[in-house]
């Protein structure tokens, strides 16, 4: 009689003594009728090895992996205020575990900004920007609130004030122009960017940075120099940067950009 040969590929060793278990004594009960009607045979004795096969590898392994729960870590602050739009954007930033770099503080909840709380955007690969907008006119002072790991509420503040400025012209070449803004001198935290862009795509930034001893800023000839005359934009930009205590590492950065104002650079 010709031995018959399944058509299978070879199998790892544990499927292959499983099937000599079942199947061996299949062969030695049904040997006559294995003869008698050896198509019916072949037809069993295939499914029996196909519902081994299929079932022994969902047996080893039928635990679902835990999904893994990224922790969370205060990073920084970010407010930024347009003028000309009232336009108001807060943003907090959580670094992930892996991307993080020094000190961390773990949340538990998502921040808040002006008592309301943040909407949280995934950012690949780093983490999530809670992010708050609104339009309004520009207050004074503005604070988040985040509810650490420990229990600890911590309240990040900021205040300034809105930047009222007046430029003596002409803005001349040779000469160069003064800005006089209203309220009080620039403190160490603040600095002030006078941004100048011309009609042929020219662009300059001056820096002016704090303390100063009056609330005004000169702009030398020598920092117009890459500037055509004609008709040119101005805005000016106010920033103020604040370490925040050990208890919430990182920084809190407040950005007011004022209106364009359009200027004449003269000779």
């Amino acid at each position: 009689m010709k031995k018959f040969t399944p058509f299978f590929h070879p199998l790892p060793s544990l499927q292959r003594g499983l099937l000599t278990f079942f199947c061996r004594p299949l062969e030695l009960i049904q040997g006559v009728e294995r003869q008698k009607n050896r198509p019916l045979f072949i037809v069993k004795h295939c499914a029996l090895l196909l519902f081994v096969i299929i079932s022994l590898p969902a047996c080893q392994n039928n635990t679902p992996p835990k999904k893994q729960v990224e922790p969370e870590y205060l990073s920084s602050f970010y407010l930024r205020y347009l003028e000309d739009t009232r336009d108001l954007r807060a943003e907090v930033y959580c670094k992930s575990l892996d991307s993080l770099q020094g000190a961390a503080i773990q949340l538990t909840q998502p921040p808040k900004f002006q008592g309301k709380e943040m909407r949280g955007i995934k950012v690949p690969g780093f983490g999530h920007r809670y992010q708050s907008t609104d339009k309004q006119d520009f207050q004074a002072d503005y604070s988040f609130e985040v509810k650490l790991a420990n229990g600890q509420v911590v309240k990040p503040a900021i205040n300034t004030e809105a930047l009222k400025y007046r430029i003596n012209l002409p803005v001349s070449k040779s000469k160069g122009f003064s800005i006089e803004w209203e309220g009080k001198p620039l403190i160490e935290e603040e600095r002030l960017l006078v941004i100048v862009s011309t009609t042929k795509g020219e662009n300059t930034t001056m820096t002016r940075l704090g303390p100063s001893t009056l609330s005004g800023t000169r702009i030398l000839p020598e920092q117009l120099k890459d500037l055509s005359t004609g008709k040119a934009e101005l805005f000016i930009v106010k920033k103020k940067q604040i370490d925040l205590p050990k208890a919430t590492p990182g920084s809190l950065l407040l950005e007011y950009y004022t209106g364009t104002q359009e200027i004449d650079i003269v000779p």
